[in-house]
């Protein structure tokens, strides 16, 4: 009987391998996926520029974005649009920012 399970799924899985359709839709999946993951950092950077626009705006500008992981570029970026646009939320700005 465990041969008999191993062989059916062994079979299932190449089914799935061998099926172009599928992998094209699994392909589609990860892009949207690595997508969605990279605009939820971008919000969360910009996010923090506001943080320390409030809290820490003598901390130098390379550390913090070195801490944040974002350019320097990108950083003063987020700063302009967020004075130019005080009532934008941290998504509208991310989807504003020429990201590197």
């Amino acid at each position: 009987m465990p041969r008999k399970l191993s062989r059916e799924i062994d079979d299932a899985v190449q089914e799935l391998i061998n099926n172009e359709e599928r992998e094209q839709e699994y392909m589609t999946l990860q892009a949207y996926w690595a997508e969605q993951k990279a605009e939820g950092g971008y919000e969360r950077a910009v996010g923090s520029v506001r943080r320390w626009l409030e809290t820490h705006p003598r901390f130098p500008i390379d550390e913090y974005a070195a801490l944040i992981d974002v350019t320097v570029p990108e950083f003063e970026e987020i700063i302009s649009l967020i004075k130019e646009h005080p009532d934008w939320d941290d998504e509208a700005i991310s989807e504003e920012i020429a990201w590197y």
